[in-house]
């Protein structure tokens, strides 16, 4: 049944592609996110967050980009998923710019953090420092160290 329903809304999509102000289509699933565009799960609830009552409760725990991708494989051994941080563009995918702040779709994305979060997409000019996707103003920097602590969002591919 839900591959029936996600079949028809990515057909949907294709159908209407052409305009450029289509919203994105996010489904939620409880402490899950199902982004049709992008073809990826995303964790609801920052690190450190959990999903209770329909929402994210709890303080965020900003991470290294290192001590992220620890965290990101002994999840994937819990529960099978592949959890990663999610590139630049894929975080940077669910800003939305038509909000207040924190810039993002609150009702899917309760409780985000408004500042800084990681992504796996490194700087090319110097490998010391990572791209991040801030949720205050909707913008990309890569000016922080690896080694700095900032926000984090899980994602998994959808396979």
């Amino acid at each position: 049944m839900k591959i029936t329903i996600i079949f028809i809304i990515s057909t949907i999509i294709f159908c209407f592609r052409a305009n450029a102000d289509a919203p994105q289509i996010i489904l939620r699933d409880g402490k899950y996110a199902y982004d049709v565009e992008q073809n990826l799960y995303w964790k609801r609830c920052s690190f450190g967050q959990v999903w209770l009552d329909n929402t994210c409760k709890g303080q965020i725990k900003k991470l290294t980009i290192s001590d992220a991708i620890v965290v990101a494989s002994k999840m994937s051994k819990i529960d099978g998923r592949n959890w990663r941080l999610p590139t630049r563009d894929e975080l940077q995918g669910i800003i939305d710019i038509k909000t207040d702040y924190p810039q993002v779709d609150n009702e899917i994305f309760p409780n985000t953090y408004p500042g800084p979060y990681w992504t796996s997409s490194k700087n090319y000019f110097d490998e010391e420092r990572s791209w991040t996707v801030n949720f205050f103003t909707g913008q990309f920097f890569s000016r922080f160290l690896n080694t700095q602590v900032h926000a984090v969002r899980f994602v998994t591919d959808k396979n």
